[in-house]
């Protein structure tokens, strides 16, 4: 191994240059990227439990976009729910050692983060970017979802920022955490991403902002007929989850649902009723209600929220993709996790007469979680929101915000979203929601309950619940 010591707590191994992160976890498998500064020959990972034990081959591929090389690995054959030691080799140049775990059981419990507009604009940005990330790790989150925004602009520098100094430890002066090298980090294309560059959203970005984006994630493909949507909505089954992601940052002109009057026709996935992508998603859809206990939708732009991106007049808004609304709740979806507007904001749909009792445990009725609030700076709700927000169409309550938080303008605080899934036993499952604050206080609290659609035989939930039942760790 090469390293080089720098100073205290600062080791650059040579020649990598972002440390090996982790994709798509399963039972059995795990995929592994890491990138190098030039092409290396025989690039592979060593893997083992106690000693050594496996060498899987990787990729070395030149990214013209990036103008480094990617290497990539997946595991397969791989016991399930056990942690393994690993490191990286691309010639000469090794990684330190590091662990992953294969994904949980479907009879497991099990715990994840989601985090939204964490940023890369400048260093005080990353710095509360990177701490949200830590926190959500030190919370116990076996998988991170980061909805949209997790750079400045596509630019290979801010990609450089996210990778190098926010989720993984191989920047040399300002080294992020090594999470993402442990723990599984799934991101989600925000209008940030598209960006060309500084400039906003000229032409190009499918060759250029998007191409790095492919080529930095390993996202479970979807068999788009389009090779330029592959990766960029997708599926991952986690325990006894569902997570469904979506790329609706546009629409087509043609079809009435265009929410982004910046982005082209061919600049995003259309995902509108009758779509490819939205074909697509009511298969995930139909498949989670009978195999999975809970289903998650993840995507960018809010269609509920107080903020400027809520606002029906707004040039990158939200409110077209309200449509979504009722086959969401047909096919039994749990949360949807969206960002964009720069808060925490928690919003209920539901059949008519919901807003009668708001009641968030109701499987009739659907959380809509905003977390836009993980790096970037801290927005208000936008002037005029009753009119786009009041459930009855009165410009008055009721609204459809069941929570929103009170530390708009202290741009020093951020948060994530924290969830815990636990079986209660007899087929019921519990999953428990909070917003998590930097400075540790906990906000948003609340649970849902839902029954196993594979456990056939009807009982009542157990009265006791096993597992978590405080609200601060």
């Amino acid at each position: 191994m090469f390293a080089c010591v720098l100073g205290a707590g600062k080791v650059a191994f040579a020649g990598i240059y972002i440390q090996p992160y982790l994709q798509n976890p399963q039972p059995d498998g795990i995929t592994i990227l890491w990138w190098t500064d030039d092409s290396e020959r025989n690039c592979r990972v060593q893997y083992w439990r106690g000693q050594f034990e496996n060498d899987a081959i990787a990729s070395n591929e030149y990214i013209p976009s990036m103008d480094k090389w990617v290497h990539e690995s997946k595991l397969t054959n791989l016991s399930e729910e056990i942690q393994y030691q690993y490191k990286v080799v691309s010639g000469k140049h090794s990684s330190k050692t590091y662990t992953f775990n294969t994904s949980k059981r479907r009879d497991s419990n099990f715990h994840f983060a989601v985090l939204g507009d964490g940023r890369t604009d400048n260093d005080t940005i990353i710095d509360r970017h990177r701490k949200i990330a830590r926190m959500a790790v030190s919370f116990g989150a076996d998988i991170i979802f980061e909805v949209g925004d997790m750079v400045d602009n596509g630019e290979a520098e801010h990609w450089g920022r996210f990778y190098r100094r926010v989720i993984t430890a191989s920047d040399t002066n300002d080294p992020g955490s090594d999470l993402a090298s442990k723990i599984p980090y799934h991101t989600i294309v925000g209008n940030h991403e598209i960006y060309l560059d500084k400039t906003g959203y000229p032409g190009g970005n499918l060759n250029t902002a998007m191409a790095r984006y492919k080529a930095l994630v390993a996202n479970p493909k979807n068999g788009s007929a389009n090779s330029n949507w592959e990766e960029r909505y997708y599926a991952i089954k986690y325990g006894c989850a569902t997570f469904i992601v979506l790329d609706n940052n546009n629409d087509l002109s043609t079809t009435g649902y265009d929410n982004h009057d910046r982005l082209g026709d061919n600049d995003t996935p259309p995902w509108s009723p009758g779509n490819e992508q939205y074909k697509w998603m009511v298969k995930q859809l139909q498949d989670a209600q009978k195999n999975s206990v809970f289903t998650f939708v993840l995507f960018h732009p809010s269609p509920y929220s107080r903020g400027v991106h809520g606002d029906p007049c707004d040039a990158q808004r939200g409110i077209e993709i309200r449509v979504l609304d009722p086959i969401f709740r047909q096919y039994g979806v749990d949360a949807v996790f969206t960002s964009h507007d720069h808060f925490v904001e928690h919003c209920l749909t539901g059949p008519v007469g919901f807003e009668k009792e708001m009641n968030i445990a109701d499987a009739n009725n659907l959380n809509w979680l905003v977390m836009g609030n993980s790096g970037h700076t801290s927005r208000a709700q936008a002037p005029g929101w009753e009119e786009w927000m009041d459930i009855l169409g009165n410009d008055a309550p009721p609204y459809y915000t069941v929570y929103f938080y009170d530390w708009a303008g202290d741009h020093t605080l951020c948060s994530f979203y924290d969830v815990d899934i636990i079986h209660r036993g007899k087929g019921f499952w519990q999953a428990t929601f909070q917003v998590v604050r930097s400075d540790g206080k906990i906000f948003d609290t609340f649970s849902i309950d839902r029954k196993d659609p594979l456990r056939k035989k009807q009982s009542t939930p157990p009265t006791k619940l096993f597992g978590r039942t405080d609200n601060i760790r």
